[in-house]
């Protein structure tokens, strides 16, 4: 719909504008000879659709900019999202208590995958890193190993759910 409005409002202008030349013509140029009349008005008519053709061409080049800017875009989101399920495929299925390196290395995975992509997910990458940061402050104060691990356990199964949440 928007296509039609624009067409109806380039028309108008474009009549507009012919109407106005034609106005300066009858009225300001007294030119009683009717073949040097119509020569003015086709030189002025013709400098309207060299003008007319120079904006519609570069208007033209900045949308077809903007679709391939858009289109990359995608094309780079969708890249990024088979990356996350080829990240989260690698992962086991939950974090484990026996298992503190998995976890530890699950964290920190998605947090430089963020990092990484955070262009895509700003919001995301602001919680997540807000999150590890305070999981690893409590993970580094705590002196006792089963307090560490029992730390790290609920931060990984976070990072597996925030990863599948990006690979979708």
């Amino acid at each position: 719909m928007d296509t039609i409005y624009t067409i109806i409002c380039i028309v108008g202008s474009i009549a507009s504008i012919i109407g106005l030349v034609l106005a300066i013509i009858n009225n300001v140029v007294k030119i009683n000879d009717l073949e040097k009349k119509r020569n003015v008005i086709n030189i002025i008519l013709y400098i309207i659709i060299l003008f007319l053709s120079i904006f519609g061409g570069l208007t033209y080049h900045k949308y077809k900019k903007e679709v391939e800017k858009q289109l990359d875009y995608e094309l780079r989101k969708k890249r990024t999202q088979t990356e996350a399920k080829a990240i989260l495929n690698s992962f086991p299925l939950s974090g484990s208590y026996f298992n503190p390196g998995d976890n530890e290395g699950i964290v920190f995975s998605t947090l430089f995958f963020l990092e990484k992509n955070n262009t895509f997910w700003p919001d995301s990458y602001k919680l997540f890193k807000n999150n590890t940061e305070n999981v690893i402050d409590q993970y580094n104060k705590e002196p006792d190993e089963q307090k560490k691990r029992e730390i790290m356990e609920p931060a990984a199964n976070q990072a597996i759910r925030v990863m599948k949440s990006l690979a979708e």
